[in-house]
């Protein structure tokens, strides 16, 4: 599975995160975590990889069976690209 995510301060305390198996495309907010009321960028990815492996298994089981519309999927990467959206961190490799 491949996931990319961005944090961005139009968000705040959420990731958005980009999920695409296959022909299948499924984006979401996953929560950002925070220690000591600070963003933690390890523990972020960490809870994102485990909530795609739920992504993951509901796809396998056919609980999430359309892509994300191509409206959705576009606003992803614009506001991803848009330089006058501070974006916090890149995206994660993908998950194999």
């Amino acid at each position: 599975m491949k996931i990319e995510y961005y944090v961005a301060d139009q968000y705040p305390n959420v990731a958005k995160v980009r999920f695409e198996e296959g022909d299948i495309v499924h984006i979401r907010d996953v929560n950002i975590v925070k220690t000591d009321g600070l963003f933690d960028e390890s523990a972020t990815e960490t809870r994102i990889d485990a909530v795609g492996l739920g992504v993951a298994r509901k796809i396998e089981v056919g609980i999430i069976t359309d892509s994300a519309d191509s409206v959705q999927d576009e606003q992803f990467y614009e506001i991803k690209a848009d330089p006058s959206i501070e974006i916090q961190i890149t995206p994660t490799p993908p998950s194999e």
